[in-house]
Parts: C-alpha cells; structure tokens; sequence
C-alpha cells in the first residue's frame, strides 16, 4: 500500500512519524513524507522519500494568528497530494487543519488522524471555558477557512470544526493511562502507545568521561524554539552549582561560543533515549517528545512550560508522581534547585517511575502504531459521491451556540490556545 504522512511544526510534531513510517517500509509499504525542509534530510537517511512543501518552521517563535497555523502551505500541499491521489490509499496527518484534509476531501482519499497528545482532544471537550465552538464558527476564522475551501472546490462550512467523512480512524500516539479520561464527545480511537524508534547510539567520548568523573547528571534540555539559550545556561550552571550536581545542557542549535564549566558540560545534539538513561533527572519545556522520552528512561522531571500542549503534558506528569512543574515566570533558580531537590529525595518517585518505565516497554507502542495505520490503509472505502466526500456543515462534537467573537480581536493569543 502507498502511504502519504503529511506533518508541519517542530521535531515532535514530524518526529513520530518519520519512526513509524520507516517501520511501515519495513513492512513492505511505500511511504512518503510531506515536511518542512529541514527535515527532509533525515528522513532519507532513513530510506524514506521525502518532499518539501513548507520551510524550516518559524511559527513555535511567537504566538501567531490564526491565519499562521490554518492549513499552513495549502499550495504545495494541494499541488504535490494532487499529483499522487490516483496512486495513495491512506494518508497519514496530525491536524484537523492540516492542508491534506482539503485534498482527501476533494479526491475522495482516506485519512487517519494522528493525535501526538491529549492536547489535541481539548475542542472535543463541551464543557470547556471558552468552548472551542466560539473560535469555529467566528466570522474571521469562517471566511478565511471558506475562501481556502473554494480553491479547492470545495463546499462552504458552517464551521471549521465541522465533520470529517473522510477520516477513517483516530489513532492516540499515546497510551491510554496517559489520558485516562480523554472528552467524552472525541471520537473512538486506538491507544497505540508512545512510538518511540531505539536511539540507544553510543555516547559522544566527552560526555562519557564527564559522566564517569561527575556521576549521573542532571539533563537541561528547552527544545528546538527555545531562543533563550543564554538564560537557560545562566540557570542550569548555577543550578548545578548549589545542589552540588554535574549537569548536561543539551543545545540542538550549537552551543556557539559558549564554554563547559567544571559542572555543566554543554553538548550539541544527543538523541534523548541514549542519554537519559544515564540521567538522574530531565529539566525540559514539556514538549510531547521530551515528555515521552523520560517516561521511557524511568526518569523524574521538571518541566517548565511555554505554550501549547507543554503545560497539559506536565500536569499529566505531576499527576502520575513522576515529575513537577514550574510556570516559566515563576522558575527562579531557588525554586528550581527546591523542586528538583524534592523530586530526588522523595522516595516514591523512583519507583513509580520505574513501574511507567515498564509499562511502555512492554506496550510496543511505534509497532502497535503501524499495525493500526496499517489495518486503517485496508479498510474498505465507504461511499463517496463523485469521488469525493461532503464535509457536513453542522459541528462535530460542539454543540454550543455560537457567541460574541470579539475576543479575537482583544486577544489574538487567545484564539491560539485553541490551534489543534
């Protein structure tokens, strides 16, 4: 079967399905991906073909309008999708605005909706303050989405979040004891697990020889948008510092000319699940990856959200007994030493996050995710009239009477919270 991913945003966001895509190749599938181009690289190294239709992504610097995140790169997207319809039986994306609905839509495809965390479940929630329905049927939102609809030939929407015939399966990147009690009005899906591909790759010599000098560090890693890197450093040295604890700072970007310290070592890039194993504890920003990773490794965390879905994945973390958070205006370097000292004296976190530890070895969650993609790409395909789907115009999963959207013009960040 030929199977088309389609993936805008950051590591996290394109991460899983690069891994997943790989293994359903393996399978005997073709797989291609639709990306940014930075990270296009990567995926053919991993035998993957894989197209640019968008640049390396900028929108996680700032909080952007809506019209940032709504079916980013339509053109290319339409363009390069449009081309291989005849030939593509499933494909594969993790937004609801993402711009290949509009071409499975218009071609009559198949999609099966990626959910990379419980974030994304949040506009299925009806009893949410502001209900997601305000930002769906506001007027801004409706024009722009149907003066994009019309290119392709499609019918006007009542709402943006209106019904999608052509998904044919919801599918959660993450287990189901992550999201215990996910909205009761989201749709059926498949708890696949964490898809985590090995990264057990040696450790560069360096950090090696710091770890057996200094013992198991304490790891700092702010992701791919983090610009305050120097702040960052400043933190983590003296962190390190008054707790009497060697630390790693780990810096996708470069380290530039910053220098190591006798106690924090800087490193460039270092996959995740080679290093936290030798960890004693993760400071991070939240992301889905990250989060994921030091679940996988047995390893508390503190987590210090930005934006997104970084706060709902650390208060999913404290709730679990594994981790704490710390709002980003309220992460002193005193409070951050007191929180991380608590997590390592508090004799049940090691232990709970040992049991967890466990559980996603044994659930197998990147081959349980290609089972379920792969059973969803030979489904039989419903009816569709002339070869394409009807978007109704009613609301899925909303059943809120449309209010006052003047809030987006007071608060444009606001009408971001809501961005699937």
């Amino acid at each position: 079967m030929k199977i088309a991913f389609v993936s805008l945003g950051s590591v996290g966001d394109v991460a899983p399905l690069i891994a997943v895509a790989e293994r359903l190749q393996a399978r005997g599938h073709s797989c291609e991906l639709l990306t940014n181009e930075e990270f296009i690289e990567s995926a053919r190294a991993r035998g993957l073909k894989a197209t640019a239709v968008a640049p390396p992504v900028e929108i996680f610097r700032h909080v952007p309008r809506f019209e940032d995140y709504l079916y980013c790169s339509p053109e290319a997207i339409g363009a390069e999708l449009s081309r291989r319809a005849p030939n593509v039986d499933l494909i594969v994306n993790c937004d609801r605005y993402c711009a290949s609905n509009l071409v499975a839509e218009k071609h009559g495809l198949r999609v099966a909706r990626l959910h990379l965390s419980p974030f994304k479940l949040r506009p299925y929630d009806t009893g949410r303050t502001p209900p997601y329905d305000l930002f769906a049927r506001n007027p801004r939102v409706l024009a722009f989405v149907n003066q994009l609809r019309a290119t392709f030939g499609l019918e006007r929407v009542d709402t943006a979040f209106h019904d999608e015939a052509y998904v044919v399966g919801h599918v959660a990147a993450f287990p189901r004891w992550f999201c215990p009690a996910p909205p009761s009005a989201a749709p059926p899906m498949d708890f696949a697990g964490f898809p985590l591909p090995p990264e057990r790759v040696p450790l560069p010599p360096p950090l090696q020889a710091f770890i057996q000098r200094r013992g198991r560090p304490l790891v700092f890693t702010f992701g791919t948008a983090n610009t305050q890197l120097g702040e960052s450093l400043k933190q983590a040295e003296l962190c390190c510092e008054k707790l009497e604890l060697p630390g790693v700072m780990l810096c996708p970007r470069g380290v530039g000319a910053r220098r190591s310290s006798e106690r924090l070592l800087l490193c460039p890039f270092i996959p995740l699940g080679a290093v936290l194993p030798e960890t004693r504890l993760l400071v991070h920003h939240g992301g889905i990856g990250t989060t994921a990773r030091a679940l996988e490794a047995g390893v508390p965390q503190v987590i210090i959200p930005q934006r997104f879905d970084q706060p709902d994945n650390g208060a999913r973390c404290t709730m679990l007994g594994v981790g704490s958070v710390l709002e980003a205006a309220q992460a002193t370097p005193l409070l951050l030493r007191r929180t991380i000292r608590g997590l390592l004296d508090d004799a049940a976190v090691a232990p709970r996050a040992a049991e967890l530890r466990g559980r996603i070895e044994s659930e197998q969650g990147l081959e349980r995710l290609a089972e379920v993609l792969e059973a969803r790409a030979g489904r039989t395909q419903p009816a569709c009239t002339d070869g394409r789907w009807r978007a109704s115009r009613g609301v899925a999963g909303c059943g809120v009477a449309p209010r006052s959207s003047d809030h987006l013009d007071r608060d444009p960040a606001e009408a971001a919270t809501y961005h699937l």
